[in-house]
């Protein structure tokens, strides 16, 4: 009996953990060109460290949006990474660059990526994403 009871007990403080966890992950919704992206929003050093790492795939309507306290040059790295994504350079509310199907690191290799200048904020979104929807440099977005 007290077997069970350990083990009932270890299994509520483990989704009690995730629940908690999630509900301080911040989402919004980014719109860009004909397409909206529910984003997951990384606004704190653990958080941009982490990025996507460790997910199996990303559906096409769902990214990260990582938002900085000011705008310089960014290097973002695919340590953890399981999927190719587009990484989308933001400033101002309007695309600066992308860096299109970062391939995830092999065993040789960690793919790297650094924003062609200045940003605040970094979209990563599923590899060919902004093909798909025609998203340059200039695009303007808005996020809700």
């Amino acid at each position: 009996m007290k077997k069970y009871f350990v083990l009932i007990f270890s299994v509520v403080v483990v989704v009690i953990a995730a629940v908690l966890t999630l509900s301080r992950s911040r989402s919004a919704v980014v719109y860009i060109n004909n397409a909206t992206i529910v984003v997951i929003v990384a606004d704190d050093v653990g958080k941009w460290e982490k990025g996507l790492s460790g997910m199996q795939s990303l559906e096409n309507d769902r990214g990260m949006l990582f938002v900085f306290p000011d705008s310089q040059r960014r290097l973002f790295w695919m340590r953890g990474m399981k999927f190719p994504i587009d990484i989308i350079w933001i400033r101002d509310g309007r695309v600066v660059g992308i860096t299109k199907n970062v391939l995830p690191p092999t065993d040789d290799i960690v793919p790297d990526a650094w924003s062609p200048g200045p940003v605040s904020m970094v979209l990563e979104v599923p590899a060919n994403f902004s093909d798909q929807y025609r998203i340059a440099t200039g695009t303007e977005l808005s996020i809700h």
